[in-house]
């Protein structure tokens, strides 16, 4: 960890040094909180969706946070914007997303951090 005072050498990235080319892999984070007692079907079917991604020569991780076991996070990596736009349409993430008021505390209100690998 660097201290506070610390200095980066390089500027901080600006717009233009964000791409969203068709072809960059794209790294998604995704940040859920289960409803009380849904922890287990969130998990479960958040699990579910791993086969599609893998189809699509993505990756998907599901992790449960290290001090909250309500929280869950989804892991992906998409080859490009291609198969995560054919992802976001697969069935059973249109069904997720529908149950997400049933299974989580904020439904649809969630935020996805995408991210692209550093290229200099």
């Amino acid at each position: 960890m660097l201290p506070t005072s610390a200095k980066c050498s390089r500027p901080p990235l600006s717009l233009g040094d964000y791409r969203e080319d068709d072809d960059v892999p794209i790294h998604i984070n995704v940040r859920f909180e289960a409803r009380p007692g849904k922890q287990a079907e969130l998990a479960r079917r958040m699990v579910e969706l791993r086969p599609d991604v893998e189809a699509l020569g993505g990756t998907s991780v599901v992790t449960v946070d290290s001090n909250d076991e309500t929280v869950l996070y989804f892991i992906e990596t998409f080859p490009d914007q291609a198969a995560m736009d054919a992802d976001m349409k697969t069935p059973l993430v249109q069904a997720l997303v529908a149950d997400l008021g049933e299974l989580t505390v904020h439904g649809t209100d969630f935020r996805i951090e995408r991210s692209t690998p550093v290229t200099r």
